[in-house]
């Protein structure tokens, strides 16, 4: 459920920026309740990697969450795709 909400997040904060709505305001995001989120999701369909996060839970970004969400998203699709044949697959964040 929360990779559709993700999703539907995204798709409005693409069209919001196309119609030129909300294009300059940041917002602050932490870091490590990101990434956390992010790992939980991933757990759920890829139960055989071991994810190792190293990130400090006072690390804050200003940023466009939502863009910032994607593109960490899609970061660890990736580095999952290219874990597809290894023995004991591990995804570290630091």
């Amino acid at each position: 459920m929360r990779s559709i909400k993700r999703i539907d997040e995204t798709a409005e904060s693409i069209l919001e920026k196309y119609k030129g709505k909300n294009s300059g305001a940041f917002d602050k995001v932490n870091l490590s309740d990101l990434l956390n989120k992010l790992i939980s999701e991933k757990k759920v369909l890829n139960t055989r990697i071991d994810y190792i996060l190293n990130v400090s839970p006072s690390n804050e970004v200003l940023c466009h969450a939502i863009e910032l969400e994607r593109v960490l998203s899609n970061l660890i699709d990736n580095s999952i795709g290219a874990l597809k044949n290894i023995d004991s697959p591990q995804v570290k964040i630091f």
